[in-house]
């Protein structure tokens, strides 16, 4: 699933513009459809256009608008909305230094084991 905050707007349609001699409303409209990604979260009040996608686990900022595809596990903001962090990133940068640690933590066991049993360090 995905959280949506209150107030979001999600468009699969907008009107068209080209003509200025006519009324926008006379002018029709444009669809496109629009895809939210599974465990995304939409802030309050943000707003995604017409064929935009936002990818699995996105996190879009408050009053945010997005007005084009956002990779997945990417945190936007702003409006337009633009990529200001990478998930996925910090969470393989935590993963890394958990397995670093976890390494440590067993070369000193092992030097402790050692030494207890009158071994080389």
């Amino acid at each position: 699933g995905a959280l949506i905050g209150d107030f979001v707007y999600i468009g699969d349609f907008d009107h068209r513009t080209e003509d200025v001699h006519r009324p926008i409303k006379d002018q029709g409209i444009v669809k496109a459809p629009v895809r939210i990604g599974a465990g995304s979260w939409l802030g309050v009040k943000a707003t995604v256009l017409r064929g935009c996608s936002v990818g699995d686990g996105v996190v879009v900022g408050a009053n945010a608008v997005v007005t084009r595809h956002v990779p997945p596990f990417a945190v936007v903001a702003g409006a337009p909305a633009r990529v200001i962090a990478d998930r996925q990133s910090a969470h393989l940068v935590g993963e890394r230094t958990r397995q670093a640690l976890a390494d440590i933590e067993a070369k000193t066991a092992r030097a402790a084991r050692a030494h207890a049993s009158g071994g080389a360090d």
